[in-house]
């Protein structure tokens, strides 16, 4: 398909998807190829495109990854963390991208397409959306305020950048004999899973499915561990975490209720950037966090430990919506019962 002064092209080959992707580097795995195939394995259509201008043989300026979900509430086109650009100020291409989406949303059969978009939170980028034809969407699907830490200082520096207290927390596990390993085995899933399970069960949120974090393991393969945190036999904590590009992500996280007596889940991190690292990343992503603005989010404990490392934020435009059929209202109603109900 073509829009005026723009072309896109479908993707099929992971070599030349990777070749753009490494390119620009995003601050997300969402638009990664595994995700895509993580995807197929959760039974959903997924779509990859190349922008390009055009100039015959231009260079691409942006890239697409799009999943058709159906849903009990209804189908839906999601682009998560995306369209990426070159030029993530380059607003004719980003415009070209959002028409682009919605006429396959269209071409579908979708009742609306969405976008959780990695572009700045800012009122320029609200109005270009809104211009585009979307709107708000009732709750996010994916972090919009996200902590990163630049891995690349020695090991000493990344230490100092850190809060007193979780330097200290971190000698004490290691003092204490507590160890982490990195694992990918079968065995070491089944472990992580049954401490997730009761994390979220403990703590109340809603945990992701085991086929969910299983699928999530076999499509990035080499690109994703398992940490566990053990003392004397015992799995304190666990933590899933995907590599992408340059960047390493802390996805999933679970843990027993153990306090300072036994505090593996400040090492069990620590050893996460460590191996960030040693994978030459440059950034490890400790993924969401709770706005500074809302002392009563669900993640406002999580959001203080994960600061506690040192780091900056980033903050991202809020899901937007494209409405194609009045279908798309059910899903609304649904989906802020689900925001109440979380408390977001």
């Amino acid at each position: 398909m073509s829009i005026p002064a723009f072309s896109f092209q479908e993707v099929k080959e992971r070599s030349v998807w990777d070749a753009f992707m490494l390119s620009v580097d995003p601050h997300t795995f969402l638009q990664s190829w595994p995700w895509g195939e993580f995807n197929r394995r959760q039974g959903n259509d997924v779509w990859r495109w190349q922008v390009h201008t055009a100039d015959a043989g231009s260079a691409p300026v942006g890239a697409i990854q799009a999943v058709h979900i159906q849903a009990r509430r209804g189908r839906f086109l999601f682009c998560p963390h995306g369209p990426i650009l070159a030029d993530q100020n380059d607003a004719g291409a980003l415009r070209a991208a959002l028409r682009f989406l919605v006429e396959e949303g269209r071409g579908f059969g979708s009742d609306f397409v969405r976008v959780s978009s990695l572009q700045p939170d800012t009122d320029a980028q609200r109005r270009l959306f809104r211009q585009s034809g979307f709107r708000p969407a009732p709750i996010h699907m994916h972090p919009e305020l996200a902590w990163l830490l630049d891995v690349h200082p020695d090991g000493s520096a990344l230490l100092s950048g850190m809060r007193k207290t979780m330097r200290q927390l971190i000698r004490k596990s290691q003092q204490l004999g507590i160890t982490v390993r990195a694992t990918t085995a079968a065995a070491d899933a089944d472990i992580f899973l049954n401490l997730y399970r009761d994390t979220a069960e403990r703590q109340h949120f809603v945990a992701f499915s085991d086929r969910y974090v299983a699928d999530e393991l076999a499509a990035f393969g080499d690109d994703i561990r398992i940490l566990l945190a053990e003392y004397q036999g015992t799995v304190l904590a666990g933590a899933v975490v995907v590599f992408s590009g340059r960047s390493a992500f802390y996805h999933h996280g679970a843990s027993l209720p153990q306090g300072s007596n036994l505090p593996a889940a400040y090492l069990l991190q620590w050893e996460a950037i460590q191996l960030a690292k040693l994978r030459g990343c440059q950034w490890y992503n400790f993924w969401g966090i709770a706005p500074a603005n809302r002392p009563n989010h669900p993640w406002t404990g999580l959001t203080a430990f994960k600061q506690g490392f040192g780091g900056f934020s980033e903050s991202y435009l809020h899901a937007q919506d494209h409405v194609l059929r009045t279908r798309y209202w059910l899903n609304y109603a649904v989906e802020c019962a689900r925001r109440a109900r979380r408390g977001l």
